[in-house]
């Protein structure tokens, strides 16, 4: 188990990476029976990305690395993310199945070139607040929020 994990005022200036199955400047990705929970990232700023996403949450098992599928990933606040560019691929939160799940994503204040990514502020209905991104999340992410600074305090 990785738990009470802390990352705090990083710059990233520069992410390049090729395995689509890797990327992330912020990447969660347990396999092998683990479980990620209890993850806290307070203002990181991520420049124009040459190759990747911006951040990857994965439930895996790939049986050439892995011996098992992760166990899931639980209870992650990402506050204070900016990023400022135009090359990311979409972000991805994937859990593996029913019982392999990503559970309880908070964004707080996640900025992508100057627009604060958020749930509610008049967008249709119809539009995920995570295609604002861009980022993908499957039918395996439980809970998956986008909160302004003043929404987030007002819980």
């Amino acid at each position: 188990m990785l738990e009470n994990l802390r990352f705090e005022n990083i710059d990233i200036l520069d992410h390049r990476e090729p395995q689509v199955s890797a990327q992330g400047c912020i990447a969660l990705n347990p396999g092998d029976g683990n479980l990620i929970r209890d993850v806290r990232c307070d203002n990181i700023r991520v420049e124009d990305i040459r190759w990747g996403q911006l951040v990857q949450m994965r439930v895996t098992y790939m049986p050439k690395w892995n011996t098992a599928p992760g166990r899931g990933i639980e209870n992650v606040y990402i506050k204070d993310l900016t990023y400022t560019g135009t090359h990311a691929g979409t972000s991805l939160l994937l859990g593996l199945d029913g019982d392999h799940l990503i559970k309880d994503v908070t964004f707080e204040n996640l900025v992508v070139n100057g627009r604060i990514i958020r749930d509610s502020g008049g967008k249709p209905a119809w539009y995920l607040a995570s295609d604002g991104v861009p980022m993908f999340a499957n039918e395996h992410v439980h809970n998956l929020r986008f909160l302004t600074t003043e929404e987030a305090a007002a819980l």
